[in-house]
């Protein structure tokens, strides 16, 4: 591990990942059963298992709409949505979401493609409950930010 990087940093394309394309760590740790290595934001990484084990690399980003960045499905995730009386019922990798009033326009345009319309996207982020439906998505990994 080791070396700064950030969001100009070179990465390597065609992936949701956030991998480097060119980067040299500055430090190797070995880590024996029971042990966790925390490396804070920004500090370049790259894990190898030696046996059998699990190995996790956890990032947390909170990109905004204003970032510029396109939302998209998950490549696994499913989305699907009815329309039911007086409120559209939105399906996403299982689970049921219920909107009511102007919030029903929303199941359709998370539904009509893997890259969501951010210009549509942006008037329900004005909403503090939608917000907090897209930000569940967005934790439960079924959108990111490319």
């Amino acid at each position: 591990f080791g070396g700064q990087c950030d969001q100009n940093s070179p990465r390597l394309a065609g992936t949701p990942l956030r991998i480097l394309s060119d980067w040299d760590g500055e430090e190797t740790v070995v880590l024996e059963p029971g042990d966790m290595l925390y490396l804070p934001p920004a500090i370049g990484h790259y894990g190898v298992a030696e046996d059998d084990c699990i190995t996790l690399s956890v990032g947390f980003r909170a990109p905004t709409i204003d970032d510029g960045g396109q939302l998209r499905w998950n490549e696994g995730s499913r989305f699907a949505y009815h329309e039911l009386d007086g409120e559209t019922a939105l399906f996403v990798d299982g689970e049921q979401y219920l909107l009511k009033g102007d919030a029903r326009p929303l199941a359709p345009l998370l539904c009509a493609g893997s890259r969501i319309d951010m210009t549509q996207l942006a008037d329900f982020a004005r909403d503090q409950a939608l917000l907090g439906l897209l930000c569940t998505l967005y934790n439960q990994g079924s959108v990111y930010f490319e």
